[in-house]
């Protein structure tokens, strides 16, 4: 289910009151927001079970090593929302970075909204506040490994929203080591550069085959 916006305390508001909704910066210099966000993880973490708001991996470590206070719209493109409640939830540090990569693509009504949107719909990626993971993915589970999924007959709108929290979230992390390539991933790309040097006439999907992965279609479908 959606996850519940933060309240933040007194002592919060005291200090977010200080801040002047255009430089982000006060993100990381102001004195005390290091209990702002200490605020934040502490709210979320338990709600949302100790899992990532995007890829639902879970860690029951709660330290900033491990989990970001993340700005689903960022911080330095959207500086008046930096601590609107809606716009922040919790995230693991792989999602965070991948995320960078979209972060002027989030949006799908306009670009500088002056109120921060309060429909679904007004994003492109899955806003964790307004709607359900549960909805549009599923996971296969193997071991020690998952594959996140879009789940089977979404409609169109919905299909869209998954397609792009995937890329833009980079699940395709997750069917690396499901398919057993996440440590190995260099050796693989050497095999084939050397494969394709001694072997010109090799195609790509030959190439594939040789290196006998069972897993090698799980690869093939995502990347």
């Amino acid at each position: 289910m959606p996850f519940e916006p933060i309240n933040f305390s007194e002592k919060a508001l005291a200090i977010i009151a200080r801040y002047d909704l255009q430089d982000h910066n006060f993100w990381s210099e102001a004195e005390s927001i290091d209990k702002v966000r200490k605020e934040i993880r502490d709210h979320y973490l338990p709600i949302q079970e100790h899992r990532c708001a995007y890829c639902n991996n879970q860690n029951l470590e709660s330290h900033g090593l491990v989990w970001d206070c993340e700005h689903f719209l960022p911080k330095k493109g959207y500086p008046k929302f930096m601590f609107e409640p809606k716009n922040l939830v919790i995230s693991c540090k792989s999602c965070n970075l991948a995320k960078e990569n979209y972060k002027a693509e989030l949006l799908s009504r306009g670009d500088n909204p002056e109120f921060y949107p309060e429909e679904a719909n007004d994003f492109k990626l899955i806003h964790p506040i307004y709607e359900s993971y549960a909805d549009y993915f599923k996971i296969i589970s193997k071991n020690d490994s998952k594959i996140i999924e879009p789940l089977d007959n979404l409609p169109e709108e919905r299909k869209e929203k998954a397609e792009f929290t995937f890329r833009c979230c980079n699940f395709k992390r997750f069917v690396a080591k499901y398919a057993g390539y996440d440590h190995f991933r260099e050796d693989i790309l050497y095999a084939i550069q050397k494969l394709q040097e001694n072997n010109g006439e090799m195609t790509v999907d030959e190439i594939l085959q040789s290196l006998e992965n069972p897993n090698i279609g799980i690869e093939r479908k995502y990347f």
